[in-house]
């Protein structure tokens, strides 16, 4: 008989360690709410927890780069569009070879109109992951804005790297053929 009382006091412990495991995590959740307003007011509670999480400075970084979609003072902006670019940056520092981060930096630069920055991060991209999906297109966006600056020489380059990334790339093609036209690509 003395068999049955250890895997009952077994059962009465396990149940009593399960009631305050489920307590805690409970209250965890409840706490956790509070911040749950909308994806930004929680990506930057997150980033007070966990400031070396690659991911998590990741979706700071977006939030900032996202909501300045909505933002309708320029400079305010470019400001929020900056503080995204922090965030990739310290992701990308946490983890030299996240793709993403090269990828979203590189698209931040370029709606800085920083044609050079982008042209960089979009050029670790092709480094790390060469198989990209739509990365000759970025560097086609990348070759216009230098165009639109008049700096025809590293549009060009844009449009070659494009047109390395997928040969016969039809706007490339044709930008390329614009410029020989122009008697700028000789």
């Amino acid at each position: 008989m003395e068999l049955v009382k250890p895997p009952a006091m077994g059962r009465l412990a396990l149940a009593g360690c399960m009631l305050l495991l489920v307590g805690l995590c409970s209250y965890k959740t409840i706490d956790r709410n509070q911040y749950w307003k909308n994806d930004q007011t929680l990506f930057f509670e997150d980033i007070k927890v966990a400031p070396n999480s690659v991911l998590v400075n990741a979706d700071v970084a977006s939030s900032y780069v996202n909501g300045a979609e909505y933002i309708t003072d320029s400079a305010k902006k470019v400001e929020s569009i900056r503080n995204g670019i922090k965030y990739f940056t310290k992701a990308i520092e946490i983890n030299p070879s996240f793709v993403s981060g090269y990828l979203n930096r590189g698209m931040a630069y370029f709606k800085l109109k920083k044609p050079d920055s982008a042209a960089y991060n979009l050029g670790k991209v092709w480094e790390l992951y060469p198989k990209y999906p739509k990365l000759d297109e970025m560097f086609f966006n990348v070759g216009v804005n230098f165009y639109m600056e008049q700096r025809y020489a590293e549009a060009i380059k844009a449009w070659q790297t494009s047109l390395k990334i997928t040969p016969g790339y039809p706007q490339s093609q044709n930008a390329l053929a614009v410029m020989a036209k122009q008697g700028i690509l000789k």
